[in-house]
């Protein structure tokens, strides 16, 4: 028997210019971390569990909708991951996505990483990938 499918369903459709592609796929692939309580930021002395992490970026978990701005820096983000502090990053606030119970993501993109840091994260990333998937 042939599934129907439902007609509130999406569409896909063939992409002729691929010119924005870079504009809709990802980068970097994402990891949860939503139930490590060792994985959070500390921005302006308060402190946001996180919901993923790449080497590009983050998702803070918060309870607020006014706590960032779309397209606000931040100047000096600690990052905890996994037993390991990197201070001083800079991000900045690249959507805010509602979650159920309250909740609210907030992407933040890495700005002015150096290669160093940008390698710390690259391992610290992989180990979590690691965990993950095993």
């Amino acid at each position: 028997m042939e599934e129907q499918i439902p007609e509130e369903s999406l569409e896909f459709q063939e992409m002729n210019d691929t010119s924005q592609l870079t504009e809709i796929l990802r980068s970097c692939f994402r990891i949860p971390v939503s139930e490590k309580k060792d994985c959070y930021a500390v921005i302006n002395g308060c402190q946001y569990f996180l919901s993923d992490i790449s080497v590009m970026g983050i998702g803070l978990i918060s309870a607020s909708a006014h706590s960032f701005s779309s397209g606000e820096v931040l100047g000096a983000c600690d990052l905890t991951i996994m037993g390991k502090t990197i201070e001083k990053l800079k991000g900045e606030i690249v959507h805010l996505t509602p979650q159920s119970e309250g909740r609210y993501i907030y992407g933040v993109k890495w700005i002015d990483l150096d290669e160093t840091v940008e390698k710390l994260l690259g391992k610290i990333v992989q180990n979590l990938k690691k965990d993950f998937l095993l």
